[in-house]
């Protein structure tokens, strides 16, 4: 998955609640504290007027205006974006506005989107990057040390030639330096790759970078992750981090 790849349609995450125009305040703190929510977008039909936020709430109970319709205290919209707009468009709003509604062409709303969205996706991606990554540098280096300069050529046949295929069919693509066409290896024979020169790492490792694989492969077709899987994967990457860091001076 690349981050280009990744649109808002992709980050929404369950249905989203919300109170009519003319509803009470009384309606939408019951929304928030039952969802645990930070704010509840107010519509007219299913079009987006106004999002109610805790702090407004907290400022009509204080100011005595808690008998006043939601969309007379809530804070104005922030913008509205579509389903295919981009992760780059999101995250340049979201460093001014702490959530996001996405409706669809015809104005109707489709979810909201909060930092934690988006870390849902980033945070897996960017972590299980820097594990093939590093997996890519230890590969590189161990065969460098035990074979000299033309170490590609030892690689496995079948590993070799699945790289080899994969760099003839990008066309753009004109570096052939061993360490390139590593980079057109799979997960899957980085780790095939390390285990035929470094068997001696250890069943326990390489079970845990197989996990990781199956983690990224999830991460990289957009499966919704909860909490608790991010938290497998976020830890799952930091100790093959520390182990794969440690490796590269060692060989």
């Amino acid at each position: 998955m690349l981050v280009e790849e990744v649109f808002a349609g992709n980050l929404i995450s369950g249905r989203v609640q919300t109170i009519a125009k003319g509803g009470s305040l009384q309606e939408a703190v019951a929304i928030l504290e039952k969802g645990g929510f930070s704010q509840v977008p107010i519509v007219d039909g299913n079009k987006p007027v106004a999002l109610l936020k805790e702090a407004d709430a907290r400022r009509a109970y204080a100011s005595g205006r808690q008998n006043d319709p939601v969309e007379q205290l809530a804070s104005a919209l922030p913008p509205l974006l579509q389903p295919k707009d981009g992760l780059v468009d999101l995250m340049a709003h979201l460093d001014e506005f702490s959530s996001l509604l996405i409706v669809d062409p015809d104005g109707s709303l489709r979810g909201i989107i909060t930092y934690w969205d988006v870390l849902r996706i980033a945070r897996p991606y960017l972590c299980v990057s820097e594990i093939e990554l590093l997996l890519r540098e230890v590969c590189a280096t161990a065969y460098e040390k035990a074979y000299g300069k033309d170490w590609w050529d030892h690689i496995r046949p079948d590993l070799r030639n699945l790289a080899e295929r994969e760099h003839q069919s990008d066309r753009s693509d004109g570096d052939s330096s061993p360490r390139h066409m590593l980079g057109h290896t799979s997960m899957w024979a980085l780790i095939e790759i390390l285990r035929d020169i470094k068997p001696e790492y250890g069943e326990k490792r390489y079970n845990l970078l197989q996990k990781i694989r199956v983690m990224r492969n999830r991460v990289a077709h957009h499966y919704r992750l909860d909490k608790e899987e991010v938290a497998s994967i976020l830890t799952a990457c930091m100790e093959a981090r520390t182990w794969l860091e440690d490796l590269v001076p060692q060989l």
